[in-house]
């Protein structure tokens, strides 16, 4: 008689155990289904989807990074990129002198025997994966002067790994003026960058190059490390996983950010590296100045802005200040969105002419540089 129910239990247990199977494979084919769907037709997808759908396209098609010991990661060169997300960006990674594998962005190629006039050392506006090389705002200050310009964007990256890569990279182009741009979120990669030498330990040749962006993914999403492992899969390799990851880690950016930049040492770090690249650059006979950039939605009255405004003023660094600049008149403050890419965090190439203007008179006011004789009446207005 006790067999009877163990039996029963038996045949039971098997049924749901088939049922359950039947629904995850069909869940999975579902998903399956989807995502080729996705990639094979992002336009049809709802605007936020299609916009990480395009972005993962690009990342996908395009090794916009290589591992590097020193910095985590550097652009990999020579190389021609093109991002679907930004249908009208065509990118050129010219190698750096002295290297065989990284790059930056550009076409100069005699930069190491010519030197440059102008370098602009920063993040992704700087670097700017959304625009065409003719229309990024250093390429176009350098038609609007007539000087020679160099992009060493890297996008990702804070300032005490601009520092670094000024150090080992950017001096060699022996430039006559710097231009770093410092972003709120300058804090909170600072800190991962900071966090990434210290557990990797070691000298160079120990520290594993490749696990920069799983760490710093890692650690902006707080996973544990088994979580964190297949998030990076799934970042990586599906379209809908990297949505939702992208998607998760987005949500929780802004207020890392904010709560970095309120630590105490946050902003002292990001002013410690400004001052200590513009002693290098004075020290090689350049010239040094800071943009304040004006993208991540932290108005002209935000404590850590003001804050920021008085380190450069007490450690005497020049500096121009784009939100004062976007904020200058109505007509530019009505024509806000029309200076943005898609994704509504970057400069687009009319954004970009802008700031190229812009940047040109704070170098003229500087004395920094001087205009060409026959440029004696001023700026020529490239921004309409």
């Amino acid at each position: 008689m006790s067999g009877a129910p163990a039996g029963g239990f038996r045949r039971a247990l098997r049924r749901v155990s088939g049922r359950a199977v039947r629904l995850l494979a069909a869940m999975g084919a579902c998903i399956l289904l989807i995502e080729g769907a996705a990639r094979w037709a992002p336009a049809l997808l709802p605007r936020p989807v299609r916009l990480r759908a395009l972005e993962f396209l690009s990342r996908r098609g395009s090794a916009l990074f290589v591992p590097d010991r020193e910095l985590g990661v550097a652009l990999p060169a020579p190389a021609r990129l093109s991002m679907p997300l930004f249908p009208g960006s065509r990118i050129r990674h010219v190698l750096l002198p002295g290297e065989s594998r990284i790059g930056f962005r550009g076409d100069f190629q005699d930069a190491a025997r010519a030197g440059v006039d102008i370098v602009a050392i920063g993040d992704s506006h700087v670097y700017q994966v959304e625009v065409d090389e003719d229309e990024t705002w250093i390429s176009q200050l350098a038609r609007v002067s007539g000087l020679r310009t160099a992009n060493l964007g890297l996008p990702y990256q804070g300032t005490n790994q601009e520092l670094r890569f000024y150090e080992l990279y950017g001096a060699r182009l022996r430039p006559k003026v710097v231009l770093l741009t410092v972003c709120p979120n300058d804090a909170w990669d600072n800190e991962a960058y900071t966090n990434w030498l210290v557990e990797m330990g070691g000298g160079e040749a120990q520290r594993p190059a490749s696990s920069f962006i799983r760490y710093k993914t890692c650690l902006q999403l707080r996973l544990p490390s088994a979580a964190c492992a297949l998030a990076t899969f799934l970042h990586r390799n599906s379209l809908l996983g990297f949505a939702a990851t992208s998607n998760l880690w987005s949500s929780s950016y802004a207020a890392a950010i904010d709560r970095n930049l309120r630590k105490q040492e946050g902003l002292g770090t990001i002013g410690r590296d400004i001052q200590t690249m513009k002693s290098l650059v004075e020290g090689g006979g350049g010239r040094f100045g800071v943009i304040l950039t004006d993208i991540w939605g932290f108005p002209s009255t935000h404590p850590q802005y003001l804050r920021m405004r008085e380190i450069l003023k007490a450690r005497r660094i020049p500096f121009l200040d784009l939100v004062v600049a976007f904020n200058g008149s109505k007509d530019i403050r009505r024509r806000r969105r029309e200076f943005l890419s898609v994704d509504n965090l970057h400069w687009n190439g009319q954004g970009s002419a802008f700031v190229a203007q812009e940047v040109y008179r704070f170098l003229r006011k500087r004395g920094f540089v001087r205009p060409p004789k026959e440029r004696q009446s001023g700026a020529p207005k490239i921004f309409r």
